[in-house]
C-alpha cells in the first residue's frame, strides 16, 4: 500500500485560505495523536494527520481509501482488522470513504498499511472559499482583446454541443446563461433535494461568476461576453454557500462531470493537498478525453512559490494570472514550474454593481472557454492535442516565462484555434442556411389549470434542433437533446403558486443559433378563502345585522354572495373587504354565511355566524 499524508485545505482560487497539513501538522487541543501506536513510518505519517477526539461517545473518524478492488464492507473490515462503516464509494476510482471508531483508528491504519489490496489511505482533505482581492483599478476586462478572443470569435463563437462543467459552488441561471445551464448535481450534502438538481443553486455566486466568464452569451446587449458564447454549462456543486467542501466531493464532482457529458472541467479551487482521490479523478477525466483546467491559487504573497493541486497535476492545465500583457503576475498569483499558462485576472461583477472580483479563480475560465472554442471548431481532437494547441501558441512574454514563473506564457485564444485547426481538420463552417434560428411554439390549456396539465411544444430548424428547454416562470420543467418536431410536456402545476405564469421554450441548433417562444398559463389549485368577521357568532344583535366579510384568492375572486337563513341578501364582485347592513324584521335566530367563487369557478364557504336577532 502507498500511504499518503494528505491532510490539507483547498481554497476557492481566489485561493488564499488557511492551509492545514504540510510538514509538522499540529494536532489540535481535544484530540489525541495516534501516530505513536502505528508501526510503519509511512502509516505513522497518515496517522499524524488524523485528529482523534478524546471524549467518550465522539463521532467516528473518517478515512479515505483509494485503489480498492473490492469495496464491500466485509472486505474492508477484513483488511482493516476491525469493524468499519463504508460511508460512500466512487466505483470508477476504486475509492472508499470509511468511518472508524476513534479507539480503532491506529489499528485500522496499521492493518490497511499491511494490505496489498489498498492503494492509498488518507485523511479527508478540506476545500474552503477564500478571499478574492478587489481593487478599483481593475475595473475593465481588457483581457479579452489581450488574449485574442476578438480575433477568435471571427472563427467561432462556440457550439451548443460543447459542455463546460463548472465544479464549484453551483451556477445560477442568469440572462447571460439562459437556456444553456443544464441539470447538474450537488455533492455538498447541504441541499434540499439532494443529488440531481441543486447544482444550479449558487448562494455563494463564485461558480456563477466563473461560469459566465467561460460561457456568457456575447453580442446580446446584456451583461458580459464570455469566452464561448454558445457552449452549455454543467453545474456541479462541491462547495457550499460558505465556499467550503472537501476533496472527496471534488473527486465525486469530477467523475460526475465526466460521466454526464462534460468536454472541459473548470476547477476554480485548489490547495496544498495532493489528494489521491482527486488525483485519480483527474486521471479518469484524461482517460475519457476530458480537459481539466484549474486555478493556480492566490497565496504567493504568503506562501511563496508552491505546488497547488489539482493545478499542479501533469495533465491539468494550471492557470495563473497577469495584470496586463507585458506585465508580470500580480503579487498574490501563484507561479512556478507546476503551472502552464497565465490569463486575465478580474471580471466586472454586476451582482455587486460597482465592484470587481479578482483572483486566479477568474483566470481559469478564460482557458476553459478557449477549450470550448477549440472543441467547437475541431471536435475530434484529443485532450492532449487541445492542451498542446494552447501551450504552443502561448505568448512567451519575458515577464511571464522567466525563471520561476509560467512554463508557456500568456493564453492566446486565436493562436490556440489556429494551432488546433492545423493539427486536426476543422469541422465544416455552417452554410448560410444553417445560420437561421430554430422556430419554436408552445401552447398551454385555455382557462385555469390544476393538477398535471399538458403543454404542446413544436420546433423546426433547417439543420435540426439539438437542445430544447421549457420553463414555467424561471423554473426548468423539461429539457431534451434532439427533440421530436412535436411533442407534449406534462407539468405538475402544484409546484407553482396560483395565478398567471409565463411559459417559455428555448431551442438551439447545431450551429449555435437559438429561438424562443412563450405563452401564458393560468394556474389554480386552491379554493378561495372567505372569512366572515362580523357579526360575532353566538351574540345578540338588535335592529340590524352588520355583516362583514373578507375574501382572497391567487387567481382572483369572481364574486361573493352573503346568505342569511338560506336567502341571498347581498354580494359583491372582486376580492377584499366588504360589509352590508341588513334590517332585522323579526325576533329569532339568524344563520349567516358567505359563499365566494374564484375566477377558476371554485367555490368555498366562509365560517358560519349564528346570532340571536331582536327588532329592538
Amino acid at each position: 500500500m502507498r500511504t499518503s499524508r494528505v491532510a490539507g485545505a483547498f481554497v476557492i482560487a481566489g485561493l488564499i485560505g488557511e492551509v492545514f497539513g504540510g510538514a509538522g501538522a499540529v494536532v489540535g487541543a481535544g484530540a489525541a495523536p495516534v501516530a505513536a501506536s502505528v508501526a510503519s513510518p509511512v502509516a505513522a505519517s497518515v496517522a499524524a494527520s488524523v485528529d482523534v477526539p478524546r471524549d467518550q461517545g465522539s463521532e467516528p473518524v473518517e478515512l479515505i481509501l483509494s485503489g480498492v478492488d473490492d469495496p464491500t464492507p466485509a472486505e474492508i473490515g477484513r483488511l482493516a482488522g476491525a469493524d468499519v462503516e463504508v460511508v460512500a464509494t466512487i466505483g470508477q476510482l476504486g475509492a472508499v470513504k470509511i468511518a472508524v471508531d476513534p479507539d480503532d483508528v491506529a489499528a485500522v491504519i496499521a492493518g490497511l498499511d499491511a494490505a496489498h489490496e489498498v492503494g492509498d489511505v488518507s485523511a479527508p482533505g478540506r476545500v474552503t472559499a477564500a478571499r478574492t482581492p478587489t481593487d478599483p483599478g481593475w475595473a475593465r476586462q481588457f483581457w479579452m482583446p489581450d488574449q485574442g478572443f476578438t480575433r477568435a470569435w471571427d472563427r467561432t463563437v462556440g457550439s451548443s454541443n460543447v459542455v463546460i462543467a463548472t465544479v464549484d459552488t453551483g451556477v445560477n441561471t442568469t440572462p447571460d446563461l439562459a437556456g444553456r445551464v443544464i441539470a447538474g448535481a450537488d455533492f455538498t450534502g447541504t441541499s434540499v433535494t439532494g443529488v440531481g438538481r441543486d447544482g444550479d443553486d449558487d448562494l455563494q455566486r463564485h461558480g456563477t461568476l466563473t461560469a459566465e466568464l467561460a460561457a456568457a452569451a456575447g453580442d446580446d446587449g446584456y451583461g458580459i461576453a464570455g469566452a464561448c458564447w454558445t457552449c452549455r454549462v454543467l453545474p456541479v456543486k462541491v462547495l457550499d454557500a460558505e465556499g467550503e467542501g472537501d476533496t472527496w466531493a471534488v473527486g465525486e464532482g469530477i467523475v460526475y462531470a465526466v460521466d454526464h457529458g462534460a468536454h472541459v472541467i473548470n476547477l476554480s479551487l485548489g490547495g496544498a493537498t495532493d489528494d489521491p482521490v482527486v488525483q485519480r479523478a483527474v486521471r479518469y477525466a484524461e482517460s475519457r478525453n476530458v480537459v481539466v483546467v484549474a486555478a493556480a491559487g492566490n497565496d504567493y504573497d504568503e506562501a511563496g512559490s508552491a505546488a497547488r493541486y489539482p493545478a499542479a497535476y501533469p495533465t491539468v492545465v494550471g492557470v495563473g494570472a497577469y495584470t496586463r500583457l507585458g506585465d508580470g503576475p500580480p503579487s498574490t498569483s501563484q507561479r512556478g514550474p507546476w503551472y502552464e499558462l497565465a490569463a486575465g485576472y478580474c471580471r466586472y461583477d454586476r451582482y455587486f454593481a460597482v465592484d470587481n472580483v479578482c483572483g486566479t479563480s477568474f483566470s481559469a475560465p478564460y482557458v476553459s472557454g478557449t477549450v470550448g472554442l477549440m472543441r467547437s471548431l475541431v471536435p475530434d481532437a484529443s485532450a492532449a492535442q487541445y492542451r498542446a494547441a494552447m501551450y504552443n501558441s502561448a505568448v512567451a512574454a519575458p515577464s511571464l516565462t522567466g525563471s520561476g514563473l509560467y512554463r508557456y506564457g500568456a493564453l492566446s485564444a486565436d493562436g490556440a484555434l489556429t494551432r488546433i485547426a492545423a493539427t486536426v481538420p476543422a469541422a465544416p463552417v455552417p452554410a448560410v442556411s444553417e445560420r437561421s434560428a430554430p422556430t419554436v411554439a408552445v401552447s398551454a390549456p385555455a382557462g385555469y389549470s390544476s393538477g398535471t396539465v399538458t403543454l404542446e411544444v413544436s420546433n423546426s430548424d433547417d439543420v435540426g434542433v439539438t437542445n430544447l428547454a421549457v420553463y414555467v416562470g424561471d423554473t426548468l420543467v423539461f429539457a431534451q437533446s434532439a427533440p421530436p418536431a412535436r411533442f407534449p410536456v406534462a407539468v405538475d402545476t402544484t409546484r407553482f403558486a396560483d395565478g398567471v405564469h409565463r411559459v417559455a421554450v428555448v431551442a438551439y441548433d447545431a450551429a449555435g443559433n437559438w429561438g424562443g417562444a412563450e405563452t401564458a398559463m393560468a394556474i389554480d389549485n386552491h379554493l378561495p378563502i372567505a372569512l366572515l368577521y362580523s357579526p360575532g357568532t353566538s351574540t345578540t344583535v338588535r335592529r340590524h345585522l352588520d355583516i362583514g366579510v373578507y375574501t382572497t384568492d391567487g387567481s382572483g375572486i369572481m364574486g361573493t354572495f352573503l346568505i342569511v337563513n338560506d336567502q341571498v341578501v347581498g354580494g359583491y364582485v372582486g376580492s377584499g373587504f366588504y360589509s352590508i347592513r341588513v334590517p332585522i324584521r323579526r325576533n329569532g335566530r339568524y344563520n349567516i354565511v358567505a359563499l365566494t367563487v374564484d375566477n377558476a369557478g371554485r367555490i368555498s364557504a366562509s365560517n358560519w355566524s349564528r346570532v340571536n336577532g331582536r327588532t329592538r
